[in-house]
């Protein structure tokens, strides 16, 4: 929705599907045309003051709700509100120097039809449906043509029709909406409640969409090769499983859970896939193990370790500065694993799980003792990358041993404090230099 000639397309019926709900004349929206429109929230305390000192007179221009997003849109945007919005517009934008189309305020309503909703089928959010829908724009400095056009469709729908966004594209996509959608299937829905920065799945929907209507073809048979695009899908899809199983489990539904961990393992074998985090393997195991699935549970722990450390085991036996080069991948393959070993330890496997928190733990300060030889300025200026890898890595394997082997836990948790300290050291060395008197 980002160029006028696809918009023209939208707001024309396709086959059997009518046209999106854009009402915008052409004008508006042909290039060069609100190609980006700029947030301005110090405006809303303008115009909170101007409902403040003349109630009447601020209704009578803006109505009750000057935020809803059909008069933002309308006045501030498209600028085709009556004589007396324009003329007040354009006295107030002389007088504080502001562009000629913006968006005045952070934060932004929609009216919401409780009734419209409730015949939407969508899932609703703790049996409640709220009196307004709340799009926040905060942090946000302009929202540019598609992000526009998506607020003008919601704006005009009336949930009559749903909305959804392709869960495989970015979230500058929807930045917008970003706190209000809900996962079905592959697609985000929008919905006219808050989500919180949580990604809620509608499990139950979803759960269908899995089991009764995907196709997955013949992605399982017998010496079909899956190139990178169509295995990337594949493991779209296993992370699917493993999410709405989750789901599923966290409302009491260990059954359908069950089930559809069962339909995975059918239509997306361990055959054709590689157990990693790419693939969804921990989320799998942390299923299998909620549903009480020992067995299955401690298969996908083996396949999973069995191909985290091939990876450890081929970047150690490499000459030192190749090493050094494959640093990111291994510190990947380190980060990624660290709840194995308390996976070996829920199936009965202590001791496994404390050789493989041992290899983990090894291959990670390898690289971070190489980190640390570095300048303290060097150090400094990748504070980022020691938080991402090392930290998460390191203090993520001494909170999982903790249930483990508490004085393993303990005893690598003092030595991670001594390599944090030491980088603080380096990024505050004023610190140092306190201690260094006292």
């Amino acid at each position: 929705l980002q160029t006028d000639w696809y918009i023209d397309q939208m707001k024309r019926p396709a086959y059997d599907s009518p046209a999106v709900p854009i009402t915008w004349p052409r004008l508006d929206y042909c290039t060069g045309t609100n190609e980006s429109v700029e947030i301005v929230p110090a405006v809303k305390q303008l115009i909170d003051g101007l409902y403040k000192d003349d109630p009447e007179g601020a209704k009578q221009l803006f109505g009750d709700n000057p935020y809803e997003l059909k008069n933002v849109l309308k006045i501030w945007v498209r600028g085709a509100g009556t004589k007396e919005q324009n003329d007040f517009l354009n006295g107030l934008n002389n007088m504080y120097e502001l562009p000629k189309r913006y968006i005045p305020t952070d934060t932004l309503y929609i009216t919401v039809d409780k009734e419209a909703v409730s015949r939407s089928g969508m899932k609703i959010n703790k049996d409640s449906i709220p009196d307004r829908m709340v799009i926040s724009l905060k942090g946000q400095n302009r929202l540019i043509k598609n992000d526009l056009m998506m607020l003008e469709m919601l704006s005009q729908s009336n949930w009559s029709r749903p909305m959804f966004i392709a869960s495989t594209v970015g979230e500058t996509n929807y930045r917008p909406l970003a706190k209000n959608i809900i996962r079905e299937g592959l697609n985000y829905r929008i919905v006219p409640y808050t989500t919180d920065g949580e990604m809620t799945i509608d499990a139950d929907k979803t759960y269908d969409l899995l089991m009764n209507k995907f196709l997955y073809g013949n992605v399982a048979g017998e010496g079909v090769y899956l190139d990178e695009t169509v295995y990337r899908m594949c493991c779209t899809h296993r992370r699917l499983f493993a999410e709405t199983a989750a789901a599923l489990i966290a409302e009491g539904k260990n059954d359908k859970a069950a089930k559809l961990l069962a339909k995975m393992e059918q239509v997306l074998p361990d055959r054709i896939m590689t157990n990693n985090y790419i693939s969804g393997a921990i989320d799998i195991i942390n299923a299998y193990l909620s549903i009480g699935d020992k067995k299955n549970a401690l298969d996908k722990t083996e396949k999973t370790w069995k191909n985290a450390e091939q990876y450890i085991d081929w970047y150690s036996g490499l000459k030192e500065s190749r090493r050094m080069n494959e640093e990111t991948e291994c510190l990947t393959v380190c980060r990624t694993n660290v709840d194995l070993p308390l996976f070996y330890a829920k199936v009965g496997q202590k001791d496994k799980a404390i050789k493989v928190a041992d290899k983990l733990w090894n291959t990670t300060t390898w690289y971070l003792d190489h980190f640390m030889s570095q300048p303290s300025n060097v150090i400094a200026a990748q504070q980022a990358k020691f938080e991402r890898y090392y930290v998460s890595t390191l203090y993520g394997l001494a909170q999982s041993m903790v249930d483990v082997d508490e004085d393993w836990a303990d005893k690598h948790a003092a030595v991670f404090n001594d390599y944090y300290q030491r980088v603080q050291f380096a990024l505050y060395p004023q610190v140092q230099t306190m201690i260094n008197e006292q």
